[in-house]
C-alpha cells in the first residue's frame, strides 16, 4: 500500500478530523454542550462548504461526514439523532446566511 499525500489528502484529513471529532465529543460533560458544539460545528462545516463552492464537492463531503461521524460517535451525553440534526441544522443556516448575503 503506497500513501500518496498528493493525492490522499481528503481521506487522511477525513479519518483525523474523525478522530479529533471523536475525542472532542468525549470530553464534553453535557447534552446541552454537546448539541451546542454541534451547530457551531454545522455552522463552520457550512462556511467551509459555501467558500469551496467552486471545487469539486466529493472530498469536502467526506470531510466533513468524516467529522460529523467521529462527533457524534463520541457523543456519550444526549441522543445521537439529535446531534446529527443540530449538525445539519447548523450547515443549513450558514449556508442560507450566505445565500441572503448576511455573511
Amino acid at each position: 500500500m503506497n500513501l500518496n499525500i498528493t493525492q490522499d489528502w481528503p481521506e487522511l484529513l477525513a479519518f483525523s478530523l474523525l478522530l479529533i471529532g471523536f475525542l472532542i465529543s468525549l470530553t464534553i460533560g453535557s447534552v446541552f454542550l454537546t448539541y451546542l458544539l454541534a451547530l457551531l460545528f454545522g455552522l463552520m462545516a457550512g462556511h467551509f462548504w459555501y467558500e469551496r463552492k467552486r471545487d469539486k464537492k466529493a472530498k469536502y463531503l467526506l470531510i466533513i461526514v468524516g467529522f460529523a461521524l467521529g462527533y457524534t460517535a463520541g457523543a456519550y451525553y444526549g441522543n445521537r439523532f439529535i446531534t446529527i440534526l443540530c449538525f445539519l441544522a447548523g450547515i443549513s443556516i450558514a449556508l442560507y446566511f450566505h445565500k441572503k448575503k448576511y455573511i
